[in-house]
């Protein structure tokens, strides 16, 4: 069988292999402590957002003490029992102060004029805490449900693991400015040999230990018989002038994880970016073993212009067309080599005879760690994102306040490549979205309220 790799940072690693041994207990604790929709709960009835000098109320919650003692949308808070509140994480620490059925005053704005107001928090009847209790029960019962299906999936993950030592650079790619000529380097990573060799960010690598760069998955694969400490020489393009670097590899920590991919299903054997340039296409940035893109001699820095004479543009397209054949079937790639335009034909792969070969998955050299540093944990009862790694659907799903939500998946230079706005979010959510078509690599889920945000990483396997 074919077989999908990509590395995991050791850091993602720990928390994924802590995950089934402290799930449950996370999740049952804080289910048997607060539920969104729990009216045993201390709960004001606002939503907020940050304005000058405290929190804009954008909206009440009926039945709740906001409606009860006369809170307004556009009323400024600005302290709860006296103490100044400036976001929403603020408010709700006050807030957890309390139990319910106590007192507490708000300090406001309204019309220009400040006012206190008294209320109290709401207290539970008895059907209510038994209606809670059975909410809850519930709620539990899905999440284990949920955890047993992650687990499982998790524990055969994990036994197609394997420690690296990788050695790299020390660069992080510009793929937006990445032409087929060479890897764009857009930052270093401070203290590896890049950096201490003097490359610079805008410097193009065309060529590493004497082997062609295009992208990522080029150098990784001129590094491939290379050990960490080695001196390799690095031919690079700066500002048109030709310098050559000799640069010692630094080793990075890291987990390969293996997926064994059907045999039965066609498959080209090419790393693709969509190309910058002006000729449309998609840029080979790397070409797999034993596979049909290899023996048609498909090369890195090659555009894929059309597959069987039908243009195609992006990473979707390409497979799109793909798909439409079966193992066994010959096919044909236009291809733009050197400024001249060529045709390849080879043919997929015969069911019977599968290739045993490795893919290897790896946007960037190192994972880039991108933190707002005015966020904060938020206290979400749970978030899960399964199947990770996965093709392109994966299914999200978490508990948390009942206050405006923003759900984002961001790749890993920073872009979103969805965005889903929950201005009337009730507590809980559960969609399914489909990835494909988005370049394989880590994602980041972020799940946004105020000022808190919870992320998780996830990772997308590639298809052509």
């Amino acid at each position: 069988m074919t077989r999908l790799s990509f590395f995991l940072p050791v850091l993602a690693f720990v928390a994924a292999t802590n995950l089934s041994a402290q799930t449950y207990t996370y999740t049952f604790n804080n289910l048997s402590t607060y539920s969104p929709a729990d009216p045993c709960k201390v709960f004001i009835g606002v939503g907020t957002s940050r304005a000058e000098g405290g929190l804009r109320v954008d909206y009440t919650v009926d039945n709740t003490p906001a409606t009860t003692y006369g809170i307004k949308a556009g009323d400024l808070i600005l302290a709860l029992d006296g103490v100044q509140v400036r976001s929403q994480g603020e408010l709700e620490r006050e807030r957890d102060k309390h139990q319910q059925g106590e007192a507490f005053t708000l300090s406001i704005v309204r019309n220009g004029q400040q006012q206190t107001i008294n209320a109290r928090f709401k207290e539970c009847t008895e059907e209510e805490r038994e209606a809670s209790i059975e909410r809850m029960e519930e709620r539990i019962n899905e999440r284990l449900a949920s955890l047993e299906i992650l687990q499982k999936s998790m524990e055969e993950s994990f036994k197609n693991m394997s420690w690296n030592d990788r050695p790299i650079l020390g660069v992080y790619e510009n793929t937006a400015a990445n032409t087929g000529k060479g890897l764009v380097i857009e930052s270093l990573v401070s203290g590896k040999g890049a950096e201490k060799a003097g490359l610079q960010s805008g410097d193009v690598i065309v060529n590493v230990g004497g082997k062609p760069v295009t992208g990522s998955a080029s150098l990784r694969e001129a590094l491939k018989e290379q050990k960490a400490g080695n001196l390799v020489k690095v031919i690079l393009d700066r500002n048109g002038e030709k310098l050559t670097k000799m640069v010692a590899l630094s080793g990075q920590n890291s987990y390969t994880f293996n997926v064994d991919r059907d045999p039965c299903k066609v498959f080209i054997g090419v790393y693709t970016n969509t190309n910058s340039g002006n000729e449309g296409g998609v840029l080979v940035n790397g070409v797999i073993d034993n596979t049909p893109a290899k023996e048609g001699d498909v090369q890195p820095g090659d555009i894929i212009l059309a597959f069987n004479g039908k243009p195609v543009n992006s990473h979707q397209e390409l497979t799109s067309e793909r798909d439409q054949k079966k193992p066994g079937d010959a096919f044909t790639l236009t291809v733009l080599r050197n400024g001249k335009n060529m045709k390849i034909n080879t043919r997929f792969k015969a069911c019977d005879t599968p290739p045993v070969t490795e893919e290897t998955v790896d946007v960037l050299e190192e994972s880039i760690e991108r933190k707002d540093p005015e966020t904060i944990n938020a206290e979400l009862v749970s978030l899960e994102a399964y199947p990770n790694p996965t093709y392109g659907m994966v299914n999200i799903n978490f508990e948390a306040e009942a206050i405006p939500t923003t759900v984002r998946i961001f790749d890993m230079e920073g872009k979103a490549v969805f965005s889903r706005e929950l201005p009337q979010f009730g507590g809980t959510y559960a969609e399914q979205v489909n990835l494909f078509g988005q370049k394989a690599g880590n994602y980041v889920i972020s799940v946004q309220q105020g000022d808190k945000v919870r992320s998780k990483q996830i990772t997308l396997l590639p298809r052509a």
